[in-house]
């Protein structure tokens, strides 16, 4: 969803400590969240939750 904004022009903000998985075999969780915050600036704004008013 968040490419499809970006690629139809508009400002998206993801909150990038609000998001949660497991470790794998391979890795482990803050590695995994650590990787797709760093894909996700590419198409996104991102900001920690307490940068945000809710």
């Amino acid at each position: 969803m968040y490419k499809r904004s970006f690629s139809m022009g508009y400002d998206v903000t993801l909150v990038k400590d609000a998001h949660s998985t497991w470790d794998t075999v391979e890795l482990t969780a803050q590695q995994i969240i650590h990787h797709h915050n760093q894909l996700l600036q590419w198409f996104a704004e991102t900001k920690d939750s307490n940068e945000i008013d809710f």
